[in-house]
């Protein structure tokens, strides 16, 4: 079976552990307990391509500024990394852009990179537009979605 590393990264609060649950098919929560320690996620899906199945180990990273450097490590050895902005949340825009430079600095070079804007559906103010997040992803060199 082929494996695949990939992280999900962002400031605390953005959605990165519902966005995992939801990859997994789990049910959505509107609580939020911080994470305060990766956690791995085992996906395995069909190739669309070839018969074989591909697993796909995805790290939910904690946001919290003390426990980044720990983040680090598991940076080193990933094949994709996802970073994730509130899009009510201008200073969580303002996180990715640290997240992108900590990939940068500690991820492989040939890293498949993606720019995910949560929380569309949220009622409050979105204070990050999607040109902001466009913007972003074309400096970057990242895919966007929303």
């Amino acid at each position: 079976m082929e494996y695949y590393k990939v992280v999900v990264l962002g400031a605390p609060k953005v959605g990165k552990t519902n966005f995992v649950a939801a990859a997994q098919d789990k049910y959505f929560s509107d609580k939020h307990w911080p994470t305060k320690h990766a956690i791995e996620a085992i996906l395995k899906l069909n190739s669309p391509t070839e018969d074989k199945v591909i697993e796909l180990r995805v790290w939910d990273l904690p946001g919290a500024e003390g426990l980044r450097p720990l983040n680090r490590m598991y940076l080193r050895d990933t094949h994709a990394a996802i970073v994730i902005y509130d899009v009510t949340s201008k200073s969580s825009l303002e996180h990715a852009e640290v997240m992108f430079k900590e990939l940068n600095e500690f991820a492989p070079s040939e890293l498949v990179l993606a720019l995910v804007g949560n929380k569309i559906d949220d009622d409050g103010i979105h204070s990050v537009t999607s040109t902001m997040g466009s913007n972003m992803a074309r400096k970057h060199k990242v895919h966007i979605t929303s």
